[in-house]
């Protein structure tokens, strides 16, 4: 009987280069509003902008975990 080969499976994390202040949208009260946002590198080599966990809506208290980036507030 030939044994089972069990392939071990390593988890890439996702490399943060920076974070910053951000115009985000809130889905829940639809305003935007402000938030911290991190930019990783994806699988293709390319910045992502996406918010940083914990943050509330200053307005409405929501998570803005499923908020979208709407501008990015940096100096060039």
């Amino acid at each position: 009987m030939n044994p089972v080969q069990v392939m071990e499976r390593k988890e890439v994390s996702p490399v943060t280069t920076a974070v910053a202040d951000a115009l985000v949208y809130c889905p829940i009260c639809t305003h935007s509003v402000p938030g911290k946002v991190r930019f990783v590198k994806n699988a293709a080599g390319r910045k992502v902008a996406s918010t940083v966990a914990g943050q509330v809506c200053p307005r409405c208290k929501s998570a803005l975990d499923a908020a979208v980036v709407l501008r990015v507030e940096q100096a060039a």
